[in-house]
């Protein structure tokens, strides 16, 4: 009689430990694109001024998670950062919400709010076997990073709190004023 009890607690064990390997095959995938400003000048990511004269780098970007496990993913904290080499100069600031007001002459004739990431959070959970699409806008004033950065790299921290950072692109001449193009097809950062 032990002797059943203790192949049934071993049996009992090892179901659950085959169960949660079978739960994380599969993969995790991330893609983005830098695209253009929600806002009614829909502008495409670059930089420019801003309302106050001050430059800014702006990008816009759609992001699509593909989680094709069985286990859902975290991710937290998804940002931009902006680089010399190898070094870190400055994060970029996250937006979490836009809006545009529509005038006819002086009357206001309607507003649109945009959101960005998951209801204004840029962390959220990848749910098992599904792909999740998110649009987020990032920013860096000139005063943050006054030097020239060469490179811009993104960066999370996944469900063991591990960060993850990979390079985005390189970025010469980053503070003259220019329009950047949008990225057609998404491009596969993991």
């Amino acid at each position: 009689m032990v002797i059943g009890a203790i192949i049934g607690v071993f049996a009992s064990v090892g179901t659950m430990a085959l169960e949660r390997i079978i739960n994380r095959v599969g993969k995790f995938r991330i893609f983005y694109k830098r695209s253009f400003a929600r806002e009614a000048n829909s502008k495409p990511w670059g930089v420019y001024r801003n309302e106050m004269g001050e430059k800014e780098i702006m990008i816009p970007m759609s992001v699509e998670f593909q989680n094709t496990s069985y286990s859902p993913k975290i991710i937290r904290d998804f940002a931009v950062y902006a680089y010399i080499n190898d070094c870190q100069i400055a994060e970029f600031r996250q937006i979490y919400r836009s809006r545009t007001i529509h005038k006819r002459g002086n009357e206001i004739i309607g507003i649109d709010k945009f959101k960005y990431g998951e209801e204004e959070s840029y962390s959220f959970v990848v749910k098992p076997t599904s792909i999740a699409h998110y649009s987020f806008e990032f920013i860096l004033h000139f005063q943050t990073a006054c030097v020239n950065i060469n490179n811009l790299r993104i960066g999370f921290y996944d469900e063991r709190n591990k960060f993850h950072l990979y390079k985005m692109c390189s970025f010469e001449d980053a503070w003259v004023e220019k329009k950047c193009t949008p990225d057609e097809d998404w491009i596969m950062l993991t």
